[in-house]
């Protein structure tokens, strides 16, 4: 049976260094996969065992800095290989994630998905964007426009998109 390869990163706002992530948070990444991609039972997780931390002045004075951000966690933990199968990004432990920065995920997912890196991405956040917001609208408009694209938005109440 093929070993489905899994990066997830944890990302912390506000957060200066990077700090290890807790054997539990690891597993809560991996059961989240198996339950959101039943057929991906068999996980090889790559790359990063940290929380990656999230700099707000880059993120308000530096367009792309989100995607700047996956993008290295992404380079850093692939170093041979060209694509993974399920990108978890679990923004979950923050108070708030704000409308620009689901945006520039939204964008950064899309490309990831458009350059055949990865078709299976799952967002883990404090809470939904409401449905009228624009990063709601980018997230469907971008789900459209990648039929072979699977987005799956959790929020920590159980709620999804």
């Amino acid at each position: 049976m093929k070993k489905n390869r899994l990066l997830s990163l944890n990302i912390q706002l506000g957060v200066s260094g990077e700090i290890a992530l807790s054997k539990e948070r690891i597993a809560f990444h991996e059961k989240t996969v198996r339950m959101v991609y039943p057929d991906k039972r068999i996980l090889n997780r790559v790359g990063l065992t940290n929380i990656s931390p999230f700099d707000n002045k880059r993120e308000r004075l530096e367009t792309g800095y989100v995607s700047k951000l996956v993008t290295e966690a992404i380079r850093k933990s692939l170093p041979t290989a060209k694509s993974f199968d399920v990108l978890l990004i679990d923004f979950s432990n923050n108070e708030l994630v704000r409308d620009p920065i689901l945006m520039q995920l939204s964008d950064t997912l899309a490309s990831l998905s458009g350059t055949g890196v990865c078709s299976n991405f799952i967002l883990l956040l404090p809470e939904l964007p409401p449905n009228e917001s624009a990063s709601s609208q980018q997230f469907q408009a971008t789900s459209k426009k990648q039929p072979n694209s699977r987005l799956v938005v959790i929020a920590n109440n159980g709620d999804s998109l």
